[in-house]
């Protein structure tokens, strides 16, 4: 289990994860990637991601939170304004998604290099929400010894 106040920490400090990485663009999007599919092609669609990322060894997460405080000038990831509902729909969305993936056998043999989570500020999302993600990541897939933890964050809370 992720320690909460180490995240609290980590909300509070700049944190830049390792310099050392090996690929420029991330393996895997949850859920940025992916569009909306029948029930009928899921297995279809999973297999062809399976076989997209065979011969990877080491994998890059990106999660996608595309939430926010406020609109900054600069930003190009079209954002929602936090909202605690949405969120939690989301964040129930993102956790079945990393299952649904892990059951097919998606990350088998794979470890985790790095894990960035961005798309907005991720910390508008609370602790508890962000271990979540971060444990069921851990849960689901092996991390590398040393993996790499970043996230976007606005310092601002409204």
């Amino acid at each position: 289990m992720l320690n909460i106040n180490a995240l609290e920490k980590i909300k509070k400090s700049f944190f830049q994860g390792s310099l050392d990485y090996t690929k420029n663009q991330p393996d895997f999007f949850l859920p940025h990637k992916y569009k909306p599919v029948a029930p009928s092609t899921v297995n279809t669609v999973l297999e062809e991601f399976k076989a997209s990322i065979a011969s990877e060894k080491t994998l890059l997460i990106y999660v996608h939170l595309p939430f926010c405080f406020s609109e900054c000038v600069f930003c190009n990831s079209f954002p929602h304004k936090t909202d605690q509902h949405t969120q939690a729909l989301y964040l129930e969305s993102i956790l079945r998604e990393i299952e649904l993936f892990a059951a097919a056998g998606v990350f088998e043999g794979k470890q985790v290099q790095s894990i960035y989570m961005g798309g907005g500020t991720p910390t508008s999302f609370s602790n508890e929400n962000i271990c979540a993600i971060l444990n069921k990541i851990k849960d689901s897939m092996t991390l590398m010894k040393g993996a790499s933890i970043t996230t976007e964050a606005h310092p601002l809370k409204g």
